[in-house]
């Protein structure tokens, strides 16, 4: 295993598989996803375009601070200037495992 360096790029160190899944999925079904990929987050795509990352992260603060839940609560917004969509696997289309 070599460890990731500071000065190295982030094309050293990305995931190029992107997992996606749909806004209007489950929580549930984005936590299964991520663990059954051994993966911290997903992108979440609506009519093929990115609308946001959902995140181990977001899930756990979010359900340890209830009254921060809104319509849009479980997914950061806007990847759009930051990320590359070329090679996604849509975790919402594909059978279960």
């Amino acid at each position: 295993m070599t460890l990731t360096k500071t000065e190295d790029k982030v094309r050293a160190v990305m995931t190029r598989r992107v997992v996606t899944i749909k806004p209007d999925a489950p929580v549930r079904k984005a936590l299964q996803a991520m663990i059954r990929k051994d993966i911290g987050s997903l992108l979440v795509v609506k009519n093929k375009e990115p609308v946001g990352i959902i995140t181990e992260r977001d899930v756990t603060r979010r359900s340890l601070h209830p009254a921060r839940v809104g319509r849009e609560a479980f997914h950061s917004q806007s990847p759009r200037n930051s990320l590359s969509t070329r090679k996604c696997t849509s975790e919402s289309r594909r059978p279960h495992q």
